[in-house]
């Protein structure tokens, strides 16, 4: 593989698209969400072939059902932001998902490499901290200088997906995401709201 490879996964709603951009450097790209394109896990290898960068990076929640094939196959350096998955499900229901129990599966299979040797945790809180994003720099892409005026720039701003269009490209790429999560789908369950009332 031409470039060094590395990964960020996490829960829904956990700075993905942020840490994309800020990981996107003259040296470096970082893909957010291309899981919609594949339809199989081992057609993310291609995303990683690059004679231009000499890092090329994904940041896609969903990977993380993946996470031990990839780990063992391609082997990137993995950044695992970690948020509470009620907390995620409340920040879901605020822009529309249903509430289910999908961030709790996705975090089950998260915790199984908690002491990876090249995985590293961070809180979500914790990406504030710019010595934290630091690590996280030198953690995904050893030995490029960090731009600490680039970080105070971008820290000020604000970077999510645009849902209505997440959503628009979801449907569009609905074959293929139902291929590649056939195991998980029928594992997917509603969840109640919070103090929902309960007919009998």
């Amino acid at each position: 593989m031409s470039a060094r490879p590395f990964l960020i996964v996490g829960l829904p709603r956990s700075r993905t698209a942020w840490l994309s951009v800020f990981m996107t450097t003259a040296g470096s790209i970082c893909y957010h969400d291309p899981i919609g394109g594949i339809r199989d896990i081992s057609d993310i290898e291609a995303i990683y072939k690059s004679d231009y960068y000499k890092f090329v990076g994904i940041s896609d929640s969903g990977l993380g059902f993946f996470l031990d094939w990839i780990l063992k196959n391609i082997q990137p350096r993995t950044l695992i932001v970690e948020r509470d998955p009620a907390e995620v499900i409340e920040s879901l229901a605020g822009i529309g998902i249903p509430r289910t129990n999908f961030t709790e599966l996705l975090s089950a299979e998260l915790q199984k490499f908690k002491n990876h040797s090249s995985v590293m945790w961070v809180p979500y809180e914790a990406l504030n901290v710019k010595r934290v994003m630091q690590k996280i720099y030198w953690h995904l892409m050893p030995g490029q200088p960090f731009d600490e005026e680039r970080y105070e720039l971008l820290a000020k701003m604000h970077i999510e997906c645009d849902v209505e269009a997440t959503f628009a490209e979801a449907k569009k790429n609905k074959k293929n995401l139902d291929f590649l999560l056939r195991d998980i789908i029928p594992l997917v369950r509603p969840k109640e709201a919070p103090n929902a009332s309960k007919f009998h």
